[in-house]
């Protein structure tokens, strides 16, 4: 039953003497709770995410409270007609296995804010941002739906930021096994996958051999990509092989490998970029890298991905300190936005291109085309939104200071 907000308001502050009087109770098993929980799927979802418009959620409600509620309704002290013949088989234990279970849910909005959050924070704190995930990987996984994206996350900050391979395939295997997946009972391709690939990069074992092409061909790469912060040599020698292994396949545009080589190319390139030293060989792993994003995004991205590959392979060839090289680079970048149809590219597409241009120009020496850059660059700061502003404004701050020093 939906209750009023006056009725909710009241309810819950009147949770601490609910909870005050009930019976002290042992801490529930959420996996058995989960398994409890189908009874209550018809109305409340079995993540707790109600399915019924005058049900409540449940997901991410205190577990004390949620207990307390069903021990009243167990016992006549709450009354409800549905939730009364609900309640009275329960025992305690399968009460605290509910509450457990429901209690430990996040509710979408409130993933996709940690999730957010996460993003923001991981290359200034990868540390906090494992400690997080580790310690909050049961609630955060409580559908299917969400396990990519923490997949993803915590593959990305134990291997290319970290470094620490053992670790993070041991919160992989901890997120393949979490029950998001249970009912189907079959291993999740891509937890496969990035578990493979952390064990290549770590040198912990090579399972690349039962794969499929494309997956191998995904896995070398994401292995290189993982690889570029800590080992150099490796990373080039792995993506040198993908990109082998994927002329050699002769598989179709939309293979999925093609997308994996384009990400892992940009993530490998934009990781040497931002070295304050690279040697000779990191150099040409960078370059082959960004050129190799340019070429899969052209196949597998929208006309977005491919202007951002030039705007890769610009600043590549900025830190690899070939001017030149970086302004046709930038000015094709440039070119990609410029030709969209109206409504146009988003400003923010408009600022990077000419901050490209600025940058490149400035480096070759060619000062009339870096002030109409840094006009143009301020031009379109000056349409960005708050929220893309905050973030491009150091991006401004170094063309104007680039300006000052010329």
């Amino acid at each position: 039953m939906k209750l009023p907000h006056h009725t909710l308001r009241a309810a819950l502050a009147s949770t601490a003497l609910v909870v005050a009087l009930a019976p002290a109770w042992a801490a529930g098993d959420a996996e058995a709770g989960r398994a409890k929980a189908q009874a209550c799927a018809v109305c409340h979802g079995t993540l707790g995410i109600s399915t019924a418009p005058d049900a409540p959620h449940l997901a991410g409600q205190p577990a004390l409270y949620l207990a307390a509620q069903l021990r009243a309704y167990r016992s006549g002290a709450r009354k409800h007609e549905v939730m009364a013949v609900m309640a009275k088989p329960l025992s305690d234990d399968d009460i605290g296995n509910l509450a457990a279970w429901f209690g430990t849910a996040m509710n979408d909005a409130d993933f996709e804010a940690w999730l957010a959050r996460a993003w923001d924070e991981h290359a200034g704190n990868p540390e906090g941002v494992l400690a997080r995930l580790q310690a909050d990987a049961q609630a955060l996984l409580h559908s299917e739906a969400r396990r990519p994206a923490l997949l993803h996350l915590a593959h990305h900050v134990c291997g290319e930021h970290l470094g620490r391979w053992q670790e993070g395939l041991d919160l992989l295997q901890r997120l393949s096994a979490l029950p998001a997946d249970a009912a189907g009972g079959t291993a999740d391709p891509a937890a496969a996958r990035f578990i493979s690939s952390l064990a290549l990069a770590g040198g912990i074992r090579d399972g690349r051999d039962g794969l499929s092409v494309s997956d191998r061909i995904r896995v070398t790469a994401l292995a290189a990509a993982s690889l570029a912060a800590h080992d150099g040599t490796r990373a080039h020698a792995l993506l040198q092989e993908a990109l082998v292994q994927f002329d050699a396949a002769r598989l179709p545009p939309g293979d999925p490998c093609t997308r994996a080589l384009a990400a892992s190319s940009n993530n490998l390139a934009a990781t040497l970029e931002e070295r304050p030293q690279r040697s000779a060989e990191e150099v040409a792993l960078m370059l082959l890298a960004a050129q190799s994003a340019r070429r899969f995004w052209a196949v597998a991205g929208t006309w977005l991905e491919t202007e951002r590959a030039e705007y890769r392979l610009a600043m590549s060839w900025l830190k690899a300190g070939s001017p030149q090289q970086a302004c046709a680079h930038a000015r094709q970048c440039l070119a990609i936005v410029q030709a969209q149809p109206e409504p146009g590219a988003p400003a923010l597409e408009h600022f990077f291109a000419w901050e490209a241009v600025g940058k490149a120009e400035h480096a070759a020496g060619n000062q009339p085309a870096r002030s109409q850059a840094l006009q143009q660059a301020q031009a379109w700061f000056d349409k960005l939104d708050a929220s893309d502003a905050g973030w491009c404004r150091a991006s401004l701050e170094a063309l104007n200071a680039q300006a000052r020093i010329a």
